[in-house]
């Protein structure tokens, strides 16, 4: 065989070699890694055009296309139809690696082969990295000022290679600020957004509003100012909270000739009267506080309602402090000049500690500089009087001395003022009564220190009966005979004049209220005795005899009683018949007519009948 033989079975040898090669690489073009991760590229068959039958390659050369190199690795770079490529490092965007591939178009006819001219095809593959995306919760956010929130993400898919990870930007950080956890913090009044963005290069983002903080309440330093023309006084404004973005506030006042107010609060007194001063926040809330003012007048005179006063230990009063002209009011200092004795308060209230004596002075702070002074003397009260005796008895000219106890034993003044209530009846003098005449008066002894403190004696006084002169001294009767006693008792003015009578011997002859009866033969005494203690008496001797009168005797008088009707019988006409009563008093006195003689007695009780000079004892309404 000669050489051109032997080339052209070469050459067809090799063309059968060539088409017995794998008919068809894959046709992907497209791939997409994780980093770490391989895929194979193989390159694509190349179409035989018409008029050939085959495609006789001649070699194929991989390569990077640009950076490629920097993120990609590939085993081989020339001949095989294959090549593994694998991603070192994450990038976004595409990468390409080329296959280029050198061929020859080849047909054979009558046993002749013929050959195109050298061609080359440049094949490429796009090499991506797969992605995460990430999504925000929320997608919009509302913060007031100083407020913070969390923002929450999320990774799809939930892992990858390398792990995702993702970072927080603001495009306004003076509205609101991120922190590399996706706390979102609220700076001030505005919109902004918040991105996430990941290593992969995916964003997410959040729509954030930053509103003010309103204020919820405002309050002034003084809700009162009391002030004098031409004074001035500062008022502050708090609003909360304190975090409220807008603080300032507007001032006004109600009445520009009363007080004025600037705008940084001060205020000026301008005229009498009175104006309100009021506060509003400036940031929409419309909140109000308010200050009422009163502007007075000058003081030209200042005095107290007292001028001293006496009060005990830990007793309380009020000095008034009495201010000209009228509609004058000024502050008053207050000041003691012994606080341990008198202690005054910035009201005037003044309190006693201890005895003693203190200046209690009031001063006007409206530039007038006037003073009051009242002096507080202190001293421990009398607290209770007892007298020896609470009620008396005296004759016209008695005394008796009173004793008055007085509590407590240290008051700063024990003394007392005695006085009676009717000095014609007793008088007293430190303590010494002395009765003066019939009555009755009250012995009042007073303490003197202004505490008023009093106790009181009752006294009664009498007149005693000085003497007791009756109309008989001695008399001399018979049995049955009755003679009335009458009694003048001295002096005139005796409180008591009733006398007590009694017979020494009540079986001879008894007494009953000056009237004596005789019983039976014998002598007897009867007494008249004053009852009112004064032990005044007088006495009759009386002796009674049947031989008495002997001459003139008149038979007793027959009595009966029927009810209250005492009838009179056996006299003779003319005799005069009197009735008593026991105490003495006469209810009857009648001359007899036809020897019989009737009266009706208008109560019960023991009745004495006299005829003549003889009588009888009868009870009406009981047994005779």
């Amino acid at each position: 065989m000669n050489t051109k033989q032997f080339l052209r079975t070469f050459i067809v040898c090799l063309l059968i070699a060539f088409s017995v090669l794998p008919a068809k690489a894959a046709e992907e073009t497209h791939f997409s890694l994780w980093v770490g991760e391989s895929v194979t590229l193989t390159s694509r068959d190349i179409d035989v055009p018409f008029g050939w039958d085959n495609v006789l390659v001649t070699g194929k050369l991989w390569s990077y296309v640009g950076d490629a190199d920097e993120y990609l690795s590939m085993t081989t770079g020339q001949w095989p139809a294959s090549n593994d490529v694998t991603l070192k490092k994450f990038f976004t965007g595409t990468k390409r690696v080329k296959c280029k591939v050198s061929y020859y178009f080849t047909r054979v006819r009558a046993g002749q082969v013929d050959y195109s001219d050298m061609k080359t095809q440049d094949q490429y593959f796009y090499i991506e990295c797969n992605t995460v995306d990430v999504t925000l919760y929320p997608e919009n956010m509302e913060l007031t000022i100083g407020e913070s929130r969390a923002l929450q993400y999320k990774f799809s898919p939930s892992t990858s290679q390398p792990t995702a990870t993702v970072s927080f930007t603001s495009s306004n950080p003076k509205v609101a600020e991120v922190d590399f956890a996706g706390n979102v913090y609220a700076v001030s009044t505005g919109s902004a957004t918040i991105t996430a963005k990941t290593n992969f290069a995916t964003t997410a983002t959040c729509q954030v509003k930053v509103s003010p903080i309103h204020a919820t309440s405002i309050a002034l330093n003084h809700d009162a100012l009391t002030l004098y023309a031409g004074e001035k006084a500062t008022l502050t404004a708090t609003v909360m909270p304190g975090n409220a973005t807008e603080k300032s506030v507007s001032w006004a006042s109600s009445d520009d000739k009363v007080a004025k107010v600037s705008q940084k609060g001060e205020v000026t007194a301008v005229g009498t009267g009175r104006a309100q001063v009021t506060a509003t926040t400036k940031d929409g809330s419309k909140l109000t506080a308010a200050c009422n003012v009163t502007v007075s007048a000058r003081a030209e005179s200042l005095t107290f309602d007292v001028g001293k006063k006496t009060i005990d230990i830990g007793e309380t009063f009020m000095l008034v402090p009495v201010v000209k002209p009228e509609g004058a009011s000024p502050r008053l200092t207050w000041k003691s000049s012994d606080p341990a004795v008198a202690y005054v308060d910035a009201n005037g209230r003044v309190e006693g500690f201890k005895t003693g004596t203190a200046d209690v002075t009031a001063t006007t702070t409206d530039g007038s500089n006037l003073t009051a002074t009242c002096r507080v003397t202190i001293i421990k009260y009398v607290s209770s009087i007892s007298l020896s005796e609470s009620e008396i008895s005296l004759f016209a000219g008695e005394t008796i001395k009173l004793t008055a106890t007085v509590n407590p034993t240290d008051a700063t003044n024990r003394k007392l003022a005695w006085t009676s209530t009717d000095e014609a009846v007793a008088t007293v003098e430190d303590g010494t009564v002395t009765a003066r005449g019939n009555g009755s008066a009250l012995i009042v002894a007073t303490s003197t220190d202004g505490s008023s403190i009093e106790a009181i004696c009752h006294v009664t006084v009498t007149t005693p009966v000085s003497s007791i002169a009756l109309s008989e001294t001695q008399i001399e009767m018979r049995p049955g005979d009755f003679k009335v006693l009458t009694a003048t008792v001295l002096p005139e003015s005796a409180s008591d004049k009733t006398l007590t009578w009694t017979s020494s011997a009540p079986a001879v002859a008894d007494v009953q209220n000056g009237i004596v009866l005789a019983y039976s033969n014998g002598t007897a005494l009867v007494t008249a005795a004053a009852t009112d203690g004064s032990g005044t008496t007088a006495t009759c001797k009386v002796t009674v005899s049947n031989t008495v009168g002997i001459d003139g005797v008149q038979a007793a008088p027959q009595v009966a009683v029927n009810g209250r009707h005492i009838t009179i019988q056996g006299i003779a006409a003319g005799t005069v018949c009197k009735i008593y009563r026991s105490n003495g008093t006469e209810v009857y006195s009648g001359t007899a007519r036809d020897g019989r003689l009737t009266y009706t007695a208008k109560a019960d009780g023991v009745y004495i009948v006299a005829t003549g000079n003889r009588s009888c004892k009868v009870l009406v309404g009981g047994n005779k």
